[in-house]
């Protein structure tokens, strides 16, 4: 049986069958595990402030940088479950670690940018050694004090 509709009607329904997608999205499997999506982050703008990378350099320098984050998790979580504090030793095994991406960045970028890199690393060390450690644990957190240990201004 053919039914005649009005117009009005018959745009509604092709408008929403153009804006629906050609295909449905891919289920992903139960047991798949999930990775925080990783990419240009602000520590990353902060040590190649300056510097030009191509899309491809660019790419390079966010995977290498995953690669590195999913290694500080690995190390994190076992020493949690080995029941270790955040100590001097598990910082000592993290700057080494970053150490190592520091050297993969600088193996990724041309010479004439390594200096530049260099420079950027500095300020960002320097910076840091102006904050404790415990402080920068609580900012990872989310949780922001001031240096006196109060909620920070309100503006």
């Amino acid at each position: 049986m053919l039914v005649r509709l009005p117009a009005g009607v018959m745009a509604v329904c092709c408008w929403c069958l153009m804006s629906m997608p050609a295909t449905l999205p891919a289920q992903e499997p139960e047991h798949a595990t999930r990775e925080p999506a990783v990419g240009w982050s602000a520590s990353l703008a902060r040590r190649f402030d300056g510097i030009a990378l191509s899309p491809v350099t660019r790419g390079e320098v966010v995977r290498t940088h995953a690669s590195y984050l999913r290694e500080i998790e690995r190390i994190r979580d076992s020493a949690r479950a080995a029941g270790e504090r955040d100590g001097p030793e598990l910082d000592l095994r993290l700057a080494a670690l970053r150490r190592e991406e520091e050297a993969a960045f600088r193996a990724i970028l041309p010479p004439e940018a390594r200096a530049r890199f260099d420079e950027n690393l500095a300020e960002v060390e320097d910076a840091a050694r102006t904050t404790s450690a415990a402080e920068r644990r609580a900012t990872a957190r989310g949780v922001r004090r001031t240096r006196a240990g109060g909620p920070p201004p309100s503006r």
